[in-house]
């Protein structure tokens, strides 16, 4: 007669269960944008010297600033040969050339 192999238990996973709906909807309740936040938020509430959305800010960055692509915004190693202006790909080059370039322009 041949062996049977004996049959292991499977492992539960490890991994969390979904939330359920009723945690989701829960949930839903204080996702609120950021602009809810700050007009729901009485700074009256707080107790002294505890900083509100408004009174925070950042410190000025300690890199030089980065240069900006005049067409789309994203970072800009190149610039124009004629007018100095930023752009960080050929087609971005192309689109300044024939649309916005003002060395040549007037």
């Amino acid at each position: 007669p041949a062996k049977r192999a004996r049959q292991v238990p499977k492992r539960k996973s490890r991994a969390a269960a979904p939330p359920s709906k009723t945690q989701v909807k829960g949930l839903a309740r204080f996702n609120k944008p950021m602009v809810d936040v700050l007009r729901d938020d009485d700074p009256a509430e707080y107790p002294p010297g505890r900083p509100t959305f408004e009174q925070i800010t950042a410190r000025p960055s300690l890199l030089p600033s980065r240069p900006l692509c005049t067409v789309c915004g994203y970072h800009a190693p190149y610039t124009c040969v004629r007018c100095g202006a930023r752009f960080c790909s050929l087609k971005c080059s192309k689109t300044h050339e024939d649309t916005r370039c003002l060395k040549w322009t007037m």
